[in-house]
């Protein structure tokens, strides 16, 4: 099996993103990296199982001559070391097939056959059938977007909602 750790370098903690899978496929050119068969993610914040698992790495910034004036060489697809997905900043994600999303904090669960992450908008789209069970119920609709930096979210098309009763009657009495 394949296990890939890959560490956030602007991130301040040492977290580690942990990828198990059955197959990996990496291309360096397009920064395209694909975790196949039995794909398991564990990082500090959730837990995520699916069938394929697809990360795109942002474009290196373009690096300045050399101190004596020569262009650095540039890359070539031999060239093994600093492989952007593993030591870069991931773009964006796509999970496919069978998604499961565990958030280890409050142990929320979200399924689907796609969720596609987007770093730059710190969002997380769902779809295909998608759920998202949390401890105060249960939703369901087209589309489920959370829209994690600004702590939104959003069913699109078809969205259905089971609350637990007692939420709605429980109050706080201060006297």
């Amino acid at each position: 099996p394949s296990a890939i750790r890959a560490q956030d370098a602007a991130a301040t903690t040492n977290s580690v993103i942990e990828v198990k899978s059955e197959g990996f496929e990496f291309s360096q050119l397009s920064g395209v990296a694909v975790w196949s068969g039995n794909v398991r993610v564990t990082d500090p914040q959730m837990n995520l199982t699916c069938g394929v698992l697809t990360g795109k790495s942002a474009p290196e910034p373009a690096k300045a001559p050399g101190a004596n004036g020569a262009k650095e060489t540039p890359r070539t697809p031999g060239d093994a070391l600093n492989v952007p997905i593993l030591g870069g900043k991931i773009e964006s994600l796509v999970a496919e097939k069978n998604v499961v999303i565990i958030n280890k904090r409050d142990k929320t669960r979200a399924t689907g056959e796609k969720a596609v992450f987007n770093a730059a908008a710190d969002t997380v789209e769902l779809t295909g059938n998608p759920a998202l069970q949390t401890p105060q119920g249960k939703m369901w609709a087209d589309v489920i977007v959370l829209d994690r930096g600004n702590g939104k979210l959003r069913g699109v098309g078809n969205f259905r909602m089971e609350i637990d009763s007692e939420l709605l009657t429980k109050t706080n009495k201060t006297g």
